[in-house]
């Protein structure tokens, strides 16, 4: 009498970093003049007025929600910005200043943050609640509103424009905005540069307005991205300003490969070893360093895990696992790669 069963591997997952980002389709800044006592540039007009998108990305490309329960926060984490009776998708802050779309929670700057008694750079917190392939997640992010006094002198450089490249999505527009004396200024020279700050993005006419795209931007996190920099003119080395726009390149893909390298059957007796690789999807290189694995076994036919979290590779699956399953049952092998 002979028993055999196999492993199969009937669904893969990739380790998920949620990275949660904004979008902006203005510059996030705003002068005071002291002598006139008015703010500059007006967001009572609506063609001044900056809408600050969040954007939430997982590593894999498993689509992300973000749910009702998310909140913003406005120069402090202790208690979010209140909100009116939302109407026609959207709603207005209690404080007046602001509106949200209840669907994206886009935030637009509907009233002046800048005043005789506000000079300084605001701070804005978005906490993010939703879900991504099944799983509740919580992310948190934030952005500097900033606020100068315009007699105070100096450059100012923002950008604008989006965070993220993926799959669907392998280009973004930005944007640069220059303030002398907090007045917009277009007549400067603007270059961007990739995150070596010596490697030149090229624009036409060292445009305000730059595409950037998976040339120019590799890996996730605070170190991702372009410069920007404003000189006087062009041949000038010494910049005016420089900023940063971070952009999280999500199309460097990584897929964990799973194989049985011994006894890919069961005799009853011999247990299977199982091992696993990290690849990068488009160099095909293997990470190999540094990564940490954690695996679920289940039942076939079960739905709930008969093992959770079973951490390290190779993985040997013998009697302790085939004997928690049905006779007519396979094992299934669910197994997560986390690295930095």
């Amino acid at each position: 009498m002979e028993a055999t069963g196999s492993i199969t591997i009937k669904r893969l997952r990739k380790g998920r970093n949620i990275v949660l980002g904004f979008t902006t389709d203005n510059s996030l800044f705003q002068g005071w003049n002291p002598i006139s006592k008015k703010p500059d540039p007006d967001f009572t007009k609506a063609e001044n007025q900056p809408t600050v998108t969040p954007n939430v990305y997982s590593s894999d490309g498993s689509t992300c929600t973000i749910g009702a329960e998310s909140k913003w926060y406005y120069n402090s984490m202790d208690t979010p910005i209140e909100w009116n009776t939302a109407s026609g998708g959207y709603r207005t802050s209690k404080n007046g200043l602001f509106k949200e779309n209840t669907t994206t929670h886009a935030i637009t700057f509907i009233k002046d943050i800048a005043s005789e008694t506000n000079k300084g750079s605001d701070t804005f917190y978005f906490v993010a609640v939703g879900e991504v392939a099944g799983v509740n997640y919580t992310a948190t992010g934030s952005f500097e509103f900033k606020i100068q006094e315009i007699s105070s002198s100096g450059y100012t450089l923002m950008t604008s424009g989006g965070n993220a490249l993926t799959a669907t999505a392998t280009e973004v527009t930005l944007k640069a905005h220059l303030f002398v004396d907090g007045k917009a200024d277009t007549s400067k020279v603007i270059k961007w540069y990739q995150s070596d700050m010596k490697t030149l993005i090229p624009t036409e006419d060292n445009s305000y307005t730059v595409k950037v795209s998976t040339n120019h931007v590799s890996g996730q996190g605070p170190d991702a991205g372009v410069y920007c920099m404003a000189f006087e003119k062009a041949g000038d080395t010494v910049a005016l300003a420089t900023t940063f726009h971070q952009i999280n390149d999500f199309t460097d893909d990584y897929d964990v490969e799973l194989y049985v390298s011994a006894n890919p059957e069961w005799d009853g007796t011999n247990a299977a070893t199982v091992n696993a690789r990290l690849r990068n999807v488009r160099t095909q290189e293997v990470v190999s360093t540094g990564v940490t694995w954690s695996s679920d076994i289940y039942d076939s036919k079960v739905k709930d895990p008969i093992a959770s979290n079973v951490a390290g590779m190779p993985l040997t699956v013998g009697n302790d696992y085939w004997s928690e399953v049905g006779d007519d049952s396979d094992l299934v092998i669910t197994t997560a790669a986390t690295w930095a």
